[in-house]
C-alpha cells in the first residue's frame, strides 16, 4: 500500500476495489484527524505572530535596562575615564594623547614645541616679499617711484621721499601736482598735519607755514614781508599786512610785551598775561593828533598822606593816597581818669591841624540815654569856688593826647541844666583829627 512521506497517510490505488479504497480512505482521514488534533493542541499552545509583552513578562529585561543609560544622556569631556585635567584647563588650550594612552589639556605651542619652517612652507610668504623693497634698517635701498600718492585728498605726483621713525611716517618731501616742491609733517599717530615748506618752481618764491626759529640771527638783504612770525630768542617781529606791525618780547615762548603799529598806523604798547593772553595796552600815541594815551600809570615818587599834608615837592599822589589824606580819623571809645593823660595813634601820617573830642554815654546818667554824644572843647572848664574841669588836646605826627582836669569832666545835665561832673564809669572819650 502506498502512503504519503510524511504522516504515511495511505493514497488511492488504482487497481484496489470500491470497498478496499472506502476502508483506506476511513483509514486515511483517522490519520488526518490525528494528525489535525496534534497540531491543534500543540498551536493552542503559542502565542500570536502579532502580539505584545511588558517588560516585566519578559525574563531578566527589567534588571537588563537597569545597568543601561538613557540614550538621550549627554556627557562632558572631562567625564571620560581616559580625559585628565579638563577642569583646570585654560582657554584655548588643546586635547592631547600622552604615553600613558590618557589625554591631558596643554596649549598648542607647548605641544608643538620650538620648530621652524622654511620660507616655501610659509603660504604666501615668498610673492609677498617679491613684493617688498630691499631695506637695512630704516634705510631704503633702490629706487622708490609712486606715481600718484594721495594724503587726505591733495594729490602728490613724481616721487615721494618718506622719513619714518618706528614704522611710524613723521616727514615727506614731495613734488605736487602744481610742480611745487613740499615738505610737509605728520603727527604722533602717523596724519597727515599739514605743509611746512613749500618753493613755487615758477616763481622760486618759498612759503614758510610754520614759525621760525633765528637762535643766531637772520641776515635779510632786501625787503622782508613776513606772514607769520620770525622768532628770535628774545623778541618776535610779526607783519599781518592791512592788520598789524609788532615787534614782539618774549618770556619763555609766550608774549611778555610788544610794541605795534594798528591798521590806523597808531602806536600801541601792549602787555600779556602769565599764558600769554593780551591784558591791556597802558601807552597809546595817535599818528595824527598826536595824543598820548597813557593808563594805569605809576609813578615812582608815590605819595602818602603824610607827603600830602607836608606838601613834599616831586612826590605825585594817586587816588587812595588823596583820599587818605582828606579822611578825618575818628578814635574808637578810650577810658579816661579824672586828673588822667592819654594818648591814640592817629594813622595820618603827618601831624593833623583840626583836633576835636566828645564824650560818650555808655550808661545812662546825668539825664543822658546810651549812645548819646557830647561834643567837648579843649580848654578849662570854669566853675568857681568847685577845681578845675575840662580836658585838653595836642597832637604829633603819630598820635593824639589829652589830659583831664584834677575834678573831671563838667557837663549840664540834660533833665535840669544844672553843672554835673561826668562819672567816668558812665562816659569814654571819642578823638577827631583832620590833616
Amino acid at each position: 500500500m502506498t502512503t504519503t512521506p510524511h504522516y504515511s497517510i495511505p493514497i488511492p490505488d488504482d487497481a484496489a476495489t470500491v470497498e478496499e479504497e472506502f476502508r483506506r480512505l476511513q483509514q486515511a482521514w483517522e490519520l488526518v484527524d490525528t494528525i489535525l488534533k496534534t497540531l491543534s493542541d500543540l498551536v493552542a499552545g503559542k502565542a500570536a505572530s502579532v502580539h505584545s509583552h511588558p517588560i516585566d513578562q519578559i525574563n531578566g529585561l527589567v534588571s537588563a535596562l537597569q545597568n543601561k543609560m538613557d540614550a538621550s544622556k549627554t556627557f562632558r569631556i572631562g567625564d571620560l575615564t581616559d580625559v585628565v585635567g579638563s577642569a583646570d584647563a585654560a582657554l584655548n588650550y588643546v586635547l592631547a594623547k600622552n604615553n600613558d594612552g590618557k589625554f591631558s589639556f596643554a596649549s598648542a605651542l607647548s605641544l608643538l614645541g620650538n620648530h621652524d619652517h622654511t620660507m616655501a612652507q610659509v603660504v604666501g610668504l615668498i610673492s609677498a616679499l617679491a613684493g617688498k623693497v630691499n631695506k637695512t634698517g630704516e634705510i631704503f635701498t633702490g629706487g622708490v617711484t609712486v606715481p600718484t600718492f594721495a594724503i587726505n585728498g591733495l594729490d602728490i605726483q613724481d616721487q615721494v621721499l618718506m622719513f619714518q621713525k618706528g614704522g611710524i611716517s613723521r616727514f615727506a618731501v614731495f613734488v605736487d601736482s602744481l610742480g611745487t616742491f613740499n615738505i610737509g609733517k605728520y603727527a604722533d599717530d602717523g596724519n597727515w598735519n599739514g605743509g611746512i615748506l613749500s618753493i613755487n618752481r615758477q616763481s622760486g618764491k618759498m612759503t614758510l607755514a610754520e614759525q621760525l626759529i633765528a637762535l643766531k640771527g637772520i641776515d635779510i638783504r632786501g625787503n622782508a614781508t613776513f606772514l607769520n612770525e620770525v622768532l628770535a630768542p628774545t623778541f618776535v617781529v610779526k607783519e599781518n599786512p592791512g592788520n598789524f606791525s609788532i615787534v614782539r618780547w618774549l618770556r619763555g615762548n609766550l608774549p611778555a610785551f610788544d610794541i605795534s603799529l594798528n591798521p590806523a598806523q597808531d602806536f600801541q604798547l601792549n602787555t600779556f598775561a602769565n599764558d600769554g593772553g593780551f591784558l591791556f595796552n597802558p601807552l597809546y600815541i595817535s599818528r595824527l593828533t598826536g595824543v598820548t594815551t597813557v593808563n594805569n600809570i605809576r609813578l615812582g615818587n608815590k605819595a602818602n598822606a603824610g607827603h600830602i599834608a607836608a606838601g613834599t615837592p616831586d612826590w605825585f599822589p594817586d587816588a587812595a593816597a588823596v583820599k587818605a589824606a582828606l579822611a578825618p580819623f575818628t578814635s574808637g571809645q578810650q577810658s579816661y581818669v579824672i586828673n588822667g593823660l592819654g594818648s591814640v595813634a592817629h594813622g595820618l601820617g603827618a601831624k593833623p591841624q583840626k583836633l576835636s573830642s566828645q564824650i560818650f554815654c555808655t550808661t545812662a546818667s546825668n539825664g543822658y540815654s546810651v549812645g548819646d554824644e557830647i561834643e567837648m572843647a579843649s580848654g578849662t572848664q570854669p566853675w568857681p569856688g568847685q577845681g578845675s574841669f575840662g580836658i585838653h588836646l595836642w597832637a604829633d605826627a603819630s598820635n593824639i593826647y589829652w589830659k583831664i582836669g584834677n575834678a573831671g569832666i563838667a557837663i549840664l545835665n540834660k533833665s535840669n541844666g544844672g553843672t554835673d561832673v561826668a562819672p567816668t564809669a558812665n562816659w569814654q572819650l571819642r578823638l577827631k583829627a583832620a590833616l
